[in-house]
């Protein structure tokens, strides 16, 4: 006892070096005593050691906003690791106090004071109880989803099909690049869908039939035009019954258009353009700028680069939980 008191006084004493955002796989610490698992939410202390096994992953942030994301296994002096670390500055630290707060709290009455609630007020999303319980087959189910969801991907294969036609977007997004990704559960017996758009006068912009479950579609090819809102739906075919409802995009002015990017362009340069953190960190920023449907693909290319992650799965299931999405 005398030996694990003088243990927790010791590391008390010593700064916090880094917060842990991401840990993926076998991830450990050690400090005076044994090797202990390093998991999302925790710190790392002066005199430490990581210790990072194959396949595994830990992105690391600091108080300065300055992160640091470990994939080559190996031991490493947590002493040594703030010269490793990169970038730093505003963005960094503020979104990935957003990231650890999300990866880090519990499903319990403080979850009410989650400041993207105000989210699920307009769209009808429910936070789901138990969602830290990944099962195998949530992530493989999911994955699957995001290779069927690559509108330019080429697959002869039979999509998976559900009860209900339901469309997979948030009801209200702004939109910010000109490629827009439409998506939705096909409904079992059905062949083909129509994709329609229309205007504000409900004039149709595009009519096109497809028997996949997503598609692809250029906004300036189409014409869609800044500060101008725009409507979507999918209805079976041939009948064209069932419809869902219709779902709106709102196209941002150019001005904002250019802020957004030099804002991406910021946090990818502090927190790395292809590193998972970099990832969530954008999400997060676009679903805080309403931009639910580039959050969602973003989202999905974070766990794309680390399908074996729960911390990155918890955080996309959370954030289509808050906006009312299916599973």
């Amino acid at each position: 006892m005398v030996r694990s008191n003088s243990f927790l006084k010791v590391r008390a004493e010593a700064p916090a070096l880094f917060s842990v955002l991401v840990s993926k796989g076998k991830v450990e610490i050690k400090g005076t005593g044994e090797w202990k698992p390093l998991p999302s939410g925790a710190k790392v202390f002066a005199g430490e050691v990581i210790n990072v096994g194959d396949n595994a992953l830990v992105s690391l942030v600091n108080s300065a906003g300055k992160s640091l994301e470990i994939k080559k296994s190996g031991t490493y002096q947590a002493n040594d690791l703030p010269k490793l670390a990169t970038g730093g500055g505003t963005l960094t630290k503020r979104f990935a106090g957003y990231v650890a707060a999300e990866l880090t709290r519990s499903n319990d009455a403080a979850n009410a004071k989650d400041t993207y609630k105000k989210n699920m007020t307009t769209t009808g999303g429910v936070e789901r109880a138990n969602d830290e319980v990944i099962q195998p087959v949530d992530r493989t189910l999911e994955l699957a989803k995001i290779k069927q969801y690559q509108a330019d991907e080429a697959s002869a294969s039979t999509p998976e099909t559900f009860e209900n036609l339901v469309a997979l977007m948030p009801r209200p997004t702004d939109i910010l690049s000109d490629d827009i990704h439409f998506s939705w559960q096909p409904k079992q017996g059905v062949d083909s869908f129509l994709l329609t758009i229309r205007d504000e006068k409900h004039d149709v912009l595009l009519s096109k039939t497809t028997a996949r479950s997503h598609a692809l579609v250029s906004a300036k090819a189409l014409g869609l035009e800044p500060s101008k809102c725009y409507f979507w739906s999918v209805t079976c075919m041939p009948d064209e019954s069932p419809k869902t409802d219709e779902y709106s995009l709102c196209m941002i002015t150019n001005s904002r258009k250019t802020t957004i990017l030099d804002t991406v362009r910021m946090i990818e340069a502090e927190a790395g353009k292809s590193s998972v953190l970099g990832k969530l960190m954008i999400a997060r920023y676009f679903e805080e700028e309403s931009l639910f449907s580039s959050a969602f693909d973003v989202y999905r290319e974070a766990l794309a680069l680390e399908p074996e992650s729960d911390d990155v799965f918890v955080a996309f299931r959370r954030f289509r939980a808050r906006l009312g999405l299916p599973e």
